[in-house]
């Protein structure tokens, strides 16, 4: 199965770098089973009372849990391994300011794994620059008109949070990538959403629940795989294993491959405009 990965992080040094490999394995050991347990905490503020839900934001776990590719390796080098042993064929790379420019990001894709690996497009280039991205990264409401015009230039899709979509004056009718947003309960965001087809949204940091319930009111077409890599250090397999579970519960064990090849890469070779090699 050919995986296309729309939600990834490589981040050049780890902190802890400078440590022994001893002590790094050993804290790597004990961080790591939280990656699990903070996914599942991202459905929390589907239940939470509105106070608590605010103190105890799910949104600020995945706003920082980039964060966690600084604590261990999460080089270009290893994504490139996970790639190859996971049939990754194409990934797109964030950036995470101030840890990851993008400039940074766009250098790595380009000696890496050019055309396969790619980049966010900067809404503040020069018009007249070279090599655009393959994506817009709207990360607040009011880049919104400047991305769009740039989106459509470019013939890109806008990957956005569901945060910023609730501050947009109105739906896009753009090609779009939804970022789920755990602060925000998914019923709502998936009605908001559920007529507009050119919105898809993304698997990345969500539990095998909140994917099923994509599935369910948005169908198989509309939802795209984003693995959310390094996942606090969790193995990759746990970031495909929760969207094949939730591919049971939609779709019956036996018909659920049916819909893999959708989920794991088709629909992202329609939304970026990549071709499947055969």
């Amino acid at each position: 199965m050919q995986i296309f990965d729309t939600h990834v992080y490589c981040f050049p040094k780890s902190l802890l770098s400078a440590l022994p490999q001893d002590a790094r394995s050993t804290l790597e050991e004990v961080v790591k089973p939280l990656g699990e347990t903070l996914v599942r905490a991202s459905s929390l503020g589907q239940i939470l009372p509105e106070g608590l839900a605010k103190i105890l934001s799910p949104a600020l776990i995945q706003k920082t849990a980039p964060v966690a590719g600084l604590l261990w390796d999460s080089s270009p080098e290893v994504w490139l391994e996970t790639s190859k042993a996971h049939h990754i064929e194409y990934a797109c790379l964030h950036d995470y300011p101030p840890f990851l420019s993008r400039e940074s990001v766009k250098e790595v894709c380009k000696q890496h794994q050019p055309g396969k690996w790619l980049y966010p497009e900067s809404i503040l280039k020069e018009k007249d620059s070279s090599e655009p991205g393959a994506f817009i990264l709207l990360v607040t409401p009011d880049q919104y008109e400047e991305a769009l015009g740039l989106a459509n230039t470019l013939k890109a899709p806008i990957i956005m949070s569901a945060a910023v979509l609730s501050a947009l004056p109105s739906i896009p009718i753009h090609p779009t990538l939804l970022t789920l947003s755990a602060s925000e309960p998914l019923d709502s965001i998936f009605e908001t959403i559920r007529n507009f087809s050119n919105v898809k949204v993304c698997t990345s940091w969500q539990p095998a629940e909140s994917v099923f319930k994509a599935l369910t009111v948005l169908g198989p077409g509309r939802v795209v795989f984003g693995s959310g890599w390094p996942l606090f250090g969790e193995p990759y397999e746990n970031a495909i294993q929760r969207v094949q579970t939730a591919l049971q519960w939609y779709s019956g064990e036996n018909s659920a491959n049916h819909f893999s090849a959708e989920i794991f890469s088709e629909n992202a070779y329609h939304l970026f405009g990549v071709k499947e090699e055969v």
